[in-house]
């Protein structure tokens, strides 16, 4: 069992799309969990720009715990990364999920943080324990306002169904609601109340955990302190968060 959480943040934005915030959800993010209980306890490691060949590349070399793939979803439900040249290029859910499959090594959960992402969902959820994805078009701003606060909870201690619910009732009482409660996908057996740092590593979890009791642009093809290592490809970042 390894010592960190480590989230894959994977963007995608087609020069043939419609503009997104994705370094700004990934900045809000990142500074969520600099600022939580647990800060220690999670990386945080982005692409951008992403490429079927960097999908494959970092579920194998990063072995994260939690995919969380940004960008459009076309009216086919397929996600959309990009070509060599910057196109679009639409993956198929199946074939998403089977690669998924075979490098799942730590993977718990994916966020399919796009329009129509619910298929993409429900094909992963053969595959991992918790996914979420949305059947219709998610707004920019409601996907990154869901985004920073699911990560605040989950790494301050909260489980899956927290997290997914504060972070899901926040975006509707700031009038951007995203997410509805069937888009959470359990699979049989996993525990979507415990404490997800104690689900990856129970002898740590239960060392350091500290846990809280719960609580218009679419995404559509349409003293803590964070250190970022930007790796030999330019559209890989690493944010350790770490403590002064």
């Amino acid at each position: 069992m390894t010592d960190k959480i480590k989230i894959l943040y994977l963007g995608a934005n087609p020069r043939d799309t419609g503009h997104l915030r994705l370094a700004t959800e990934a900045r809000e993010l990142t500074e969520r969990v600099r600022q939580s209980l647990n800060r220690d306890s999670f990386e945080i490691v982005s692409f951008y720009a992403v490429r079927p060949q960097d999908l494959l590349r970092g579920l194998q070399e990063e072995k994260p715990h939690i995919l969380h793939f940004s960008g459009h979803g076309t009216l086919d439900k397929e996600i959309v990364l990009e070509t060599e040249t910057g196109a679009s290029q639409p993956i198929d859910p199946q074939d998403l999920a089977d690669l998924v499959d075979q490098f799942k090594t730590n993977l718990k959960v994916a966020v399919m943080s796009c329009c129509f992402g619910a298929r993409q969902a429900a094909a992963l959820n053969q595959v991992l324990d918790f996914t979420i994805g949305m059947e219709n078009p998610i707004f920019d701003l409601g996907a990154v306002n869901f985004s920073a606060n699911f990560y605040q909870v989950l790494s301050s201690g909260g489980s899956i169904k927290q997290a997914f619910e504060g972070a899901r009732l926040v975006t509707r009482m700031q009038g951007r609601p995203v997410f509805e409660k069937t888009d959470l996908l359990v699979r049989k057996g996993a525990n979507v109340d415990e404490p997800f740092i104690n689900l990856l590593s129970p002898r740590r979890g239960n060392q350091r955990v500290r846990s809280q009791p719960a609580e218009r642009k679419s995404r559509n093809s349409g003293n803590p302190t964070i250190e970022s290592i930007v790796t030999g490809n330019n559209n890989k970042t690493t944010n350790k968060v770490i403590s002064k």
